[in-house]
């Protein structure tokens, strides 16, 4: 049985220009992390390729004396998300078809994908929004058939 297999993109929104496309398979990993300016933060947010879209898998605030997290329900996200402090939410499950990132000055935005390390203040400025999007790839389902 092949793997389903998506194209994930990151786009310059304001250039239209490719930043970086790579093929990832059903449950392959993607990692956004940033600070946090208000809570000063350091923030990672995991997303798995499923079903054709991005799902926010986990969603760390780090411990800034590098503690442990306190494990939380993803029911509480919204709250705490707004109130601060370190904690550690897993299998959150919220799906998005595509997502934009803008980059702040604080946040040292990156992504890892197939363990490259993306750094979106070089790529597009102070200002500028990188959009990921995924793509279903029929390539793997092209060369097995024949």
């Amino acid at each position: 049985m092949i793997p389903e297999s998506y194209l994930v993109e990151l786009l310059d929104v304001e250039r239209g220009k490719l930043i970086y496309s790579s093929f990832l398979d059903e449950g392959e990993a993607i990692i956004y992390k940033w600070k946090n300016s208000l809570f000063g933060l350091n923030v990672t947010e995991t997303f798995l390729v499923s079903d054709g879209s991005f799902k926010l898998f986990e969603l760390v605030y780090e411990d800034p004396n590098g503690e442990k997290e306190p494990q939380v329900d993803p029911e509480e996200l919204d709250y705490l998300c707004h109130e601060g402090g370190p904690f550690r939410a897993s299998n959150i499950s919220k799906r998005y078809a595509e997502l934009e990132f803008m980059v702040g000055k604080v946040g040292k935005p990156r992504i890892i994908i197939n363990d490259r390390l993306i750094d979106l203040e070089r790529e597009v400025g102070f200002g500028g929004r990188v959009r990921m999007r995924l793509e279903p790839s029929d390539i793997l389902k092209l060369i097995f058939s024949h």
